[in-house]
């Protein structure tokens, strides 16, 4: 039995942020990191992560998929 394939769109409940806290990897030696690994991906991947750092007070994470969605390290 021949069966019509479905042309209507697929309407998928939106995203939502999940409520699990994110790890913390504040203790992570990220400089001793690019220094000592052996791998050159990630000792490159590293030594971006140190020339790119930003100071804790000058730090914001967003999401690339959300609208207007930015959380600044400074509550002001």
């Amino acid at each position: 039995m021949a069966t019509t394939p479905r042309t209507e769109p697929v309407v998928a409940d939106p995203p939502v942020p999940s409520a699990e806290r994110l790890p913390v990897f504040d203790g992570v030696d990220v400089a001793a990191l690019a220094e000592m690994t052996g791998h050159p991906m990630l000792r490159e991947v590293a030594a971006q992560l140190v020339r790119n750092w930003v100071p804790a007070g000058e730090a914001v994470a967003y999401y690339d998929d959300g609208p207007g969605m930015w959380v600044s390290a400074d509550p002001s």
